[in-house]
Parts: structure tokens; C-alpha cells; sequence
């Protein structure tokens, strides 16, 4: 989901080459010192690490905006606070910000994940069904349907991109 369109929406926002990917899966990782695919345990998804690493995810979000590039800023955003916090960012900045929040039938995020190899991110489907249960508080981001194709869930996401991307 959330990755994938991340990476196909990258070209089509700002001038080419398109935006970079801030992902906080890779933030996280190489703050906890680890390869990209190597696992990581449950002492590196603790508050203060989670804490640690959306600060640093933010701080690389502010630091590519501020060298001229438009940025795609891939993380779950389960908190408000973490939500506001990037688009705030983006309003510091005068630059447009549009938050898409995907959502799917539960058996099929589960089957995404479930079928996951060789990927950065170490949500397994347990840490999928904890997610849900999150109270995320007031969603005013735009929500996707992100249950078909890959291909539809990046064109529902063009159709809201705010003018003015390059």
C-alpha cells in the first residue's frame, strides 16, 4: 500500500524527476544501526525509538524541501500530532501538501502483508491488526480506497494532488 504509492507517485509530483521518498521504515533502520532488511526487534519500535525516528524522518522531509525538491513523506501517521506535524512543514514552507490516508478490507492488507518478502518494512500481520486498533483521532487527510490494483489506488491519489507540483 502506503510504500508502493509512495514510490509511483514520486515522478509525478514536482519537476522532473519527480519527488523524493522519505520513507520511515529506511529512518528507522538506520538509526537502529541495522540493514534495510534485517529485522529489527521489539526494543526498536518502543516509544522513544518511534519517538527518535519521526523526528529524524521529519527532520530529512524539512531538509529536502528546503534544498528545492518536493518531497513524498511515507510513514503510517497513526497519531494525529505525527499528521499535523509534516503538514505543518509544508505550510512553514508555502508549499503545497495534500495527506492521503489508505485504507482496504482487512483480509486484504492481511494478504499484502502476509505475502511480503525482501521489503524494508518488518510490519507483520499481528503489527497490522494492532494498527487498526489505533485511535488516530481526526482524519481530515484525504481517504483512498487502496483495495484494488495498484495502478487504481495511484490514480484515485493524482485525481487530489493539489495544482502547482512542478
Amino acid at each position: 500500500g502506503k510504500s508502493r504509492l509512495a514510490r509511483a507517485l514520486a515522478p509525478f509530483a514536482g519537476p522532473a524527476p519527480g519527488a523524493r521518498v522519505v520513507r520511515s521504515d529506511v529512518v528507522r533502520k538506520q538509526l537502529a544501526g541495522a540493514d534495510l532488511l534485517e529485522r529489527l526487534g521489539p526494543e526498536d519500535y518502543g516509544a522513544e525509538m518511534t519517538k527518535r525516528t519521526y523526528g529524524e524522518f521529519l527532520r530529512r522531509v524539512e531538509a529536502a524541501l528546503d534544498a528545492g525538491f518536493s518531497v513524498v513523506a511515507d510513514a503510517v501517521f497513526a497519531r494525529a500530532g505525527q499528521r499535523d506535524a509534516v503538514a505543518g512543514i509544508a505550510a512553514r514552507r508555502g508549499v503545497p501538501f495534500d495527506g492521503f490516508w489508505l485504507e482496504a478490507e482487512p483480509a486484504i492488507m492481511e494478504a499484502r502483508v502476509a505475502a511480503r518478502t525482501g521489503n524494508v518494512s518488518d510490519a507483520t500481520v499481528d503489527v497490522l491488526r494492532r494498527q487498526r486498533a489505533y485511535d488516530l483521532g481526526p482524519m481530515t487527510w484525504t481517504r483512498i480506497d487502496s483495495g484494488g490494483a495498484p495502478e487504481e489506488t495511484l490514480a484515485k491519489a493524482l485525481a487530489v494532488l493539489k495544482p502547482g507540483r512542478g
